[in-house]
């Protein structure tokens, strides 16, 4: 067997194993807060920046601030800039619409259903 075709050992694919469940333990930990689901749930129609966010769920710009940094820091969330504001979207690979009101995150480890804030 050459070693292009070597196959991968199983301690090997055991470590790829705990890798992949080490970084779904830390998205489910991200997710393992209410005000960050409610922030996901105001992000499924469109971008909103951090005081739009801050308004809509009578949250301080402050602590918005706090919970997006760590969604941002987990993938789940992007951020982009137009003129002065900050605008967050969640991370498209990750969004399934199921309907007008609800919208799925797929992680490959779970599925979060998000409905959407009523208007």
């Amino acid at each position: 067997m050459t070693p292009a075709t070597k196959r991968p050992q199983p301690i090997q694919i055991a470590k790829r194993i705990r890798r992949k469940e080490d970084e779904w333990v830390e998205i489910l930990r991200a997710l393992g807060d209410a005000t960050r689901l409610r922030i996901l749930s105001s992000l499924v129609h469109k971008p909103l920046s951090v005081s739009e966010i801050s308004e809509a769920l009578e949250l301080t710009q402050y602590n918005v601030s706090k919970h997006l940094r760590i969604l941002r820091n987990h993938g789940i969330i992007k951020v982009a800039s137009q003129g002065l504001y900050r605008y967050y979207r969640i991370e498209e690979s990750l969004l399934r619409r199921v309907d007008s009101r609800h919208a799925a995150l797929e992680f490959g480890c779970c599925t979060f259903r998000l409905e959407a804030p009523a208007k």
